[in-house]
């Protein structure tokens, strides 16, 4: 079987670790999304006033 997720904000994650968790080697789990990683909201802010870099705050899906 495989599954398709379109989309990694909260909810794609969410539903993508779930499924490979219940489903394990019995399904191809696929997420999709136009990034290349996952930033949390709060660390832009980190950014935005200098007590983080972008690149400590980007969490690649791979």
């Amino acid at each position: 079987m495989r599954v398709v997720v379109l989309g990694a904000g909260f909810g794609g994650l969410e539903v993508t670790t779930r499924l490979s968790d219940e489903l394990g080697d019995g399904a191809d789990v696929v997420l999709i999304d136009r990034s290349e990683g996952f930033v949390f909201g709060f660390s832009k802010l980190d950014v935005m006033f200098g007590r983080a870099v972008p690149a400590g705050v980007h969490h690649p899906y791979a």
